[in-house]
């Protein structure tokens, strides 16, 4: 029986070896995380990371803002009370920013 298991795996080795070698699919679209709390920042991004996101992170609104400009984001999840800047202000930051440099809106 130890012969047949040792065959099987050779029979299946090529198969896993090519599985091996071919590239992640690309995600599924990046997902920008914003909290003050690592515990709940990480929980996120393993539990979306896991399900094909690429997840970037931020532990207050600066750092989210400098994500944010420096980074195409197609969601965005942030926590409502943080010590340096709210979920509320965080936004109208962003489109503070983002209209002084562009010369739309």
């Amino acid at each position: 029986m130890g012969a047949n298991h040792l065959r099987l795996f050779l029979t299946l080795s090529p198969k896993l070896w090519h599985k091996l070698r071919t590239p992640a699919p690309a995600a599924i679209a990046t997902v920008l995380c914003i909290d003050d709390n690592a515990d709940s920042l990480n929980m996120r991004q393993c539990i979306l990371g896991k399900e094909g996101y690429s997840v970037l992170t931020a532990d207050n609104g600066t750092d989210a803002l400098r994500a944010l400009a420096e980074n195409p984001v197609d969601i965005v999840v942030l926590d409502y009370r943080m010590p340096d800047m709210d979920g509320l202000r965080l936004p109208e930051q962003f489109v503070s920013a983002m209209r002084a440099h562009t010369s739309c809106c």
